[in-house]
């Protein structure tokens, strides 16, 4: 991210539109804690407008449905039976309920 929040007020609408995605997630924490100095110049409206702008494209990002994750297949073990995530064991692979009798 080359940019701050105080600089990504003073841009048009069409700039904040065009920040990349990657971007708005690097400044979520800038963008959900904003507060502006209470000792330094008031925020605009238009700088206001600004930051709901980036408050709202950060929403729509996070609301975005994350990709599944993938179940692995069944591996049929040494021992005999099926499992998704077999064990090494001395004498092969071997589901949970084996391991113990296939670790010697």
């Amino acid at each position: 991210m080359t940019w701050t929040i105080m600089e990504a007020l003073q841009w048009s609408d069409d700039q904040i539109k065009n920040i990349p995605d990657e971007e708005i997630k690097d400044a979520t924490y800038g963008i959900k804690y904003f507060e502006p100095d209470p000792w330094g110049p008031k925020l605009t409206t238009r700088e206001w407008a600004a930051m709901h702008q980036l408050e709202q494209r950060l929403k729509t990002i996070e609301a975005e449905p994350k990709p599944k994750r993938q179940r692995p297949e069944p591996i049929l073990c040494s021992c005999g039976h099926y499992d998704n995530h077999p064990m090494s064991t001395s004498t092969g692979t071997s589901c949970a309920n084996c391991y113990d009798d296939m670790s010697w």
